[in-house]
C-alpha cells in the first residue's frame, strides 16, 4: 500500500541526525582545515633576539613576506641589509621560514618582527586554493540534499 505524500516519524528523525551530524562534521573537520590552508596571517612585532652574523632564528610558518625588523630598544627600523630571509627551508621533513643576521650593531639585540605569514601548510598556488573552497560549497550541498531527499522521493514518486 502506497502512503504518497507521508513522510514516517523513523525518516523524519533520520533526516535530522543526518543534518545535524554533516554540520558538526563541517565546521572543525573541512572548514577549519581549508582556512590554515587558504590564509595568509598578519604578525606585528613578534619579540626576537636578532641574531649574531650568520647565526638563523626560525620565524613562524613556512614563508615570510613583507618583512620589517624594528629594534626593540630605540624603535629605529632595521635596514634589510642587515638580515636575510630566507622562505621554504626544509628542515627536519618541514617547510619553514628563517632570518639570518649579518654582522652589524644589532646583533643581539631585542627586536619586533612584523610580516605577512603563510602558515604550514598553506597552498601556495591559486588553483588548490580555489579548489579547496569549493570542497566546503559541495559538502554544504550534500547536506542540504540529504534534508531535501524525503521530499524529493515523495513529490517524484523515488
Amino acid at each position: 500500500m502506497k502512503r504518497k505524500g507521508e513522510i514516517t516519524m523513523g525518516l523524519m528523525i533520520m533526516t535530522f541526525v543526518a543534518v545535524i551530524v554533516g554540520a558538526a562534521l563541517i565546521a572543525p573537520g573541512i572548514s577549519t582545515p581549508i582556512a590554515t590552508l587558504t590564509t595568509t596571517q598578519a604578525v606585528v612585532n613578534q619579540s626576537y633576539t636578532f641574531p649574531n652574523a650568520a647565526a638563523s632564528i626560525t620565524l613562524g610558518g613556512q614563508a615570510n613576506t613583507n618583512v620589517v625588523v624594528v629594534n626593540a630598544t630605540s624603535g629605529a627600523v632595521v635596514p634589510s641589509s642587515n638580515y636575510t630571509v630566507a622562505n621554504y627551508v626544509l628542515s627536519n621533513g618541514e617547510l619553514i621560514s628563517t632570518l639570518t643576521g649579518a654582522a652589524s650593531l644589532y646583533n643581539g639585540d631585542p627586536v619586533g618582527i612584523s610580516s605577512t605569514r603563510e602558515p604550514y601548510g598553506y597552498a601556495t598556488d591559486g588553483g588548490t586554493r580555489a579548489v579547496a573552497a569549493l570542497v566546503v560549497l559541495f559538502a554544504a550541498l550534500s547536506i542540504g540534499l540529504i534534508a531535501a531527499w524525503p521530499i524529493i522521493k515523495e513529490r517524484w514518486d523515488l
